[in-house]
């Protein structure tokens, strides 16, 4: 078993806190997926949501919120 194969186990069992569960969470799920479906641009969406210009584009990257899906 790789590391990247513990820490994907680990994750699916929920022990690593993502989303509005993260300590550091900024957003909550229902405003990552508004961010997702706007087609406001990034700077009024940052703007709005006090965030960011890198975490909008990332969460409509799907880099950031990845297990929201698409």
């Amino acid at each position: 078993m790789t590391p990247a194969d513990r820490v994907r186990i680990k994750t699916d069992a929920g022990a690593f806190a993502h989303g509005e569960k993260h300590w550091n969470a900024h957003l909550s799920e229902t405003q990552a997926r508004t961010i997702r479906a706007s087609t406001d641009t990034v700077a009024a969406l940052a703007a709005r949501h006090g965030v960011s210009l890198q975490t909008v584009a990332s969460i409509r990257a799907s880099r950031r919120w990845e297990h929201l899906g698409t």
